[in-house]
């Protein structure tokens, strides 16, 4: 009952990428990957097929096709039951559009998306498997690779489908960094931490532990002296004329930041194969653009 409860549960996740007219994979596929019998296959195939998740026509060696799919029956049928997504607080129009584009590519599924600060975060909630797939810049997900974390990049929508640029921000009498300024850091937020020790580097300054979205009220306040933020959270709460805001000119501010990648456990292939299939780049970009523009209400 163990192996097949687990052969019904990897055949189901695999038939989430598949579509009506494609192919089943063979029976042996399954036999070989999970170590079980054919008749396990089988039997796994029937359970399926009793539960109305698929309905197959089978052709000899042709192989097997797809004549139906319930997609929400199939992850009734898996141990995962319900697919969980996490992604930053949508407090810019590119992050509505980025959760707008995600329900609307994962309608057919039992889905939600959380919202949480700190790609470090995030990244630690997928690779201990809480959450499925998490947004962040590729920056972030890079830098997590790179130190062993157990994730990879499924899916990358290019240079400014995470945010147009960060920008330095001060105060109106303020627009340049100084030695003795109060600079606000976030340690949880990977992108934010690593810019600002790039911008502040030889320099001596105070670095001021808070939250990202908490910079500007905190300039404001004058509890500290500038800070690095998202433009597009400036822009949209019509800031720009209360602040002094200086683009980011650095070499080593590259497009890593401004890309938005979904990241999964590294061992996740089957979800890979189903992201890879539900969020195709031109059209997660093309609904992210109407909600920055306003041709699109955002639904999330």
């Amino acid at each position: 009952m163990h192996k097949l409860a687990f052969t019904i549960d990897s055949i189901a996740s695999d038939m989430l990428s598949l579509s009506v007219g494609g192919k089943a994979f063979p029976m042996d596929v399954y036999r070989k990957r999970l170590g079980v019998s054919k008749g396990t296959v089988k039997n796994a195939f029937d359970y399926l097929e009793s539960m109305n998740a698929i309905k197959l026509s089978r052709h000899g060696h042709e192989g097997s096709l797809i004549e139906e799919i319930d997609y929400k029956m199939l992850q009734k049928c898996c141990i995962r039951q319900e697919l969980l997504g996490i992604m930053p607080l949508p407090y810019s129009t590119r992050y509505e559009g980025l959760a707008t584009a995600s329900y609307e590519q994962l309608s057919s599924f039992n889905f939600n998306m959380a919202y949480a600060r700190g790609a470090e975060g995030r990244i630690r909630l997928v690779e201990n498997r809480t959450y499925h797939f998490a947004i962040t810049s590729r920056y972030a997900a890079l830098k997590s690779i790179e130190e062993g974390k157990m994730i990879k990049i499924a899916i990358d929508l290019g240079e400014g489908s995470y945010l147009s640029s960060h920008v330095l921000v001060f105060r109106k009498d303020q627009d340049g960094i100084e030695d003795g300024m109060r600079v606000s850091y976030d340690a949880s937020s990977l992108d934010q931490k690593h810019i600002t020790e790039l911008l502040t580097a030889g320099y001596s300054v105070e670095y001021v532990p808070m939250k990202t979205q908490q910079t500007v009220k905190a300039l404001l306040a004058h509890e500290i002296d500038a800070g690095v933020w998202n433009y597009d959270a400036i822009s949209a709460h019509h800031l720009t004329d209360e602040l002094s805001i200086v683009k980011i000119e650095q070499m080593d501010y590259t497009d890593d930041f401004t890309s938005a990648v979904i990241v999964i456990h590294k061992d996740d292939s089957a979800l890979e194969n189903l992201l890879t299939r539900y969020f195709p780049k031109e059209k997660i970009l093309a609904i992210i653009e109407d909600v920055v523009e306003g041709r699109r209400e955002a639904v999330y």
